[in-house]
């Protein structure tokens, strides 16, 4: 069941009923800070039931890996799994690396 789509500056998050969806705009940096506020709207709608991510990438942006390491705490309290989808070779061979540092089940769909 789908529930809203927030439009944030570095892009779309459609919140589901088990999950949200993350549509990055094209050449955005994904940080900590936006991954903070995608947090803070998951706990606004859902509190603290652990839902799944999905990364839909559509465009070409830049995702900084840092952000496992230092939310790890808050993915581990909040997500139950992390799918990456994409058409892009390059976005499944950094899914491989994604897979190793992501603290939840984490896996690439085309």
């Amino acid at each position: 069941m789908f529930k809203t789509t927030i439009n944030f500056y570095f892009g779309n998050v459609s919140y589901y009923e088990n999950h949200l969806c993350l549509e990055a705009s094209e050449f955005v940096n994904f940080d900590v800070y936006a991954f903070d506020e995608i947090l803070q709207k998951k706990i606004e709608l859902y509190g603290d039931r652990k839902i799944g991510y999905m990364s839909h990438r559509v465009h070409t942006f830049s995702f900084d890996p840092i952000i496992f390491v230092e939310r790890k705490i808050v993915i581990l309290q909040h997500f139950k799994w992390l799918i990456i989808k994409s058409m892009r070779e390059v976005d499944k061979l950094e899914s491989s690396y994604i897979k190793k540092i992501c603290p939840i089940p984490c896996r690439y769909i085309s």
